[in-house]
């Protein structure tokens, strides 16, 4: 299996996992239901666009222009097996302190080298998740244990 194949496998099996995440939103109310099936909806968006070139550079037969979905396929598995767990522990412990946790280490495990930088993203993410759900849009977030929010 060559490195595009590999890249429109992952897209249909991500797909699955979106299409999936939007029909289990149905039972949401209306007003809860929408800024998550717009990300889902975007995300779906890419990812179909991903695999379209994909096929096409499969189909033209291209010559591999040094972008690649997978550099290495070990830490795709972990970031897919990080994901569950920290929509786990969203809903344990709660969304901030659970994203404040989840950005800075998968960076760190997937190599990223500064790791100052990346809590600090973590933070400001944060922060801006707080300004709007909680003080535009007026949103209750799952409890979150040690923020207190």
């Amino acid at each position: 299996m060559n490195q595009k194949q590999v890249e429109i496998a992952f897209c249909a099996g991500f797909l699955a996992l979106l299409i999936g995440g939007w029909i289990s939103l149905a039972d949401i109310p209306a007003q809860a239901r929408l800024f998550p099936r717009m990300i889902i909806g975007f995300t779906a968006v890419f990812t179909v666009a991903m695999a379209v070139r994909a096929i096409w550079a499969l189909r033209a037969d291209a010559v591999d222009q040094g972008w690649r979905m997978f550099e290495s396929v070990g830490r795709w598995a972990i970031a897919v097996v990080a994901l569950p767990i920290y929509v786990l522990g969203v809903s344990t412990i709660g969304y901030f302190t659970s994203t404040l946790i989840f950005i800075p280490a998968l960076a760190l495990i997937l190599g990223y080298r500064r790791p100052m930088v990346a809590i600090a993203i973590a933070l400001v993410f944060d922060i801006l998740i707080y300004i709007v759900f909680i003080q535009v849009f007026e949103r209750r977030l799952p409890p979150d244990i040690v923020v207190g929010l």
